[in-house]
């Protein structure tokens, strides 16, 4: 791996400013690959079939968060498709509370985000806003797209990385939202079983 001289195409859940895109682009990195492509996936399905078909040559995959525990759509995709892990990373997870701009904490109605995220901030909405309803998107990064594009209800504000919120112009709110200040997940890098075409 270290030293590839090809662009090394790695597919990761979500899309721009997700947290598995950190994860991807850290591997890459701490593996000294010269050139690589990230390609997101929406989500776990998504990455392995790009694997499985060649369309990448490393998936990045959330495998177990340590307030959450496991996530359950990549163990069900991990056990349905035969891969190699190459290798593993464990990402320090905060989680911040984003609205678009001119949005007050006490005008929020709805928070938007991936399960598991909804689940590690459990608390910290129920103490800072007990009434508020909670709406599940595939993944973080695309709770924050659809916020930004006007696809959300008015009152909605998302959890998302510091990432996903700046690159689509939001502005925090509350940061971090999560119960645990120690909140990590674990990736998993994986590719094709060699021999597999």
């Amino acid at each position: 791996m270290a030293g590839e001289s090809r662009t090394a195409r790695i597919a990761y859940q979500g899309m721009e400013g997700s947290f598995s895109e950190t994860a991807a682009k850290l591997w890459a990195e701490l593996e000294r690959l010269d050139s690589f492509e990230l390609l997101p996936g929406r989500n776990a399905r998504g990455v392995a079939k790009a694997v499985q078909s060649g369309e990448a040559d490393y998936g990045v995959v959330g495998v177990v968060n340590s307030t959450s525990g496991t996530i359950g759509e990549t163990a069900d995709t991990m056990e349905a498709v035969r891969h190699t892990v190459v290798g593993s990373l464990v990402l320090h997870v905060a989680i911040g509370l984003f609205a678009l701009p001119d949005m007050k904490l006490e005008d929020v109605r709805t928070v938007v985000s991936h399960p598991a995220s909804l689940y590690q901030c459990e608390r910290t909405l129920k103490r800072v806003l007990p009434n508020v309803d909670l709406i599940a998107a595939p993944t973080s990064a695309i709770a924050a797209m659809r916020l930004a594009s006007n696809e959300l209800p008015a009152g909605s504000a998302v959890l998302c990385s510091p990432r996903a919120g700046l690159l689509r112009k939001l502005v925090p709110l509350l940061m971090p939202a999560n119960d645990n200040g120690q909140n990590e997940t674990a990736f998993m890098v994986f590719r094709r079983p060699p021999g597999r075409r």
